[in-house]
């Protein structure tokens, strides 16, 4: 059992996850346990004593699973998302050439960028594979940041 101490946060929840062996584990009253730089100390059934009651986060009846992956996505295409219709080469050359021509302008790709990696935690994505085009710099120093 791990020693929790003041620098760790317990969390109290329905959990669904995977184990080594990639056999699917939930527990219904599950315990959630972490120390301060994110790394899971216990993952399991719901114990009393592996933590300080007071300082645990109590969401039972909300469920926890692992971070999201998401394989293929265009960060300059965020603001086109929904709006296909027609041929490819006439969207492309209508609606995403110009989004990503507008890359070009540092505060523009800033602030797509931004809007970018919020959606994708708030969302429970935590790993991508992204594809860009101008803004390779950016995408590494907002990518470090998160």
């Amino acid at each position: 059992m791990p020693d929790i101490k003041n620098d760790r946060t317990a969390i109290r929840a329905a959990i669904l996850t995977a184990s080594e062996n990639m056999v699917t584990r939930f527990h219904a009253d599950g315990l959630l346990i972490f120390d301060k730089h994110g790394r899971i100390d216990y993952c399991g059934e719901y114990i009393d004593d592996l933590f300080d009651q007071e300082t645990a986060l109590d969401y039972s009846g909300a469920l926890i699973i692992p971070g999201l992956i998401d394989v293929h996505t265009h960060l300059p295409q965020l603001e086109a998302r929904g709006n296909f219709s027609g041929e490819l080469i006439e969207w492309l050359e209508k609606i995403i050439f110009p989004l990503e021509s507008k890359f070009t302008d540092l505060h523009y790709a800033e602030k797509v960028t931004n809007d970018f990696f919020t959606k994708l935690i708030s969302s429970g994505t935590t790993t991508v594979s992204l594809y860009s085009s101008h803004i390779t710099k950016l995408l590494s120093w907002h990518s470090n940041s998160y």
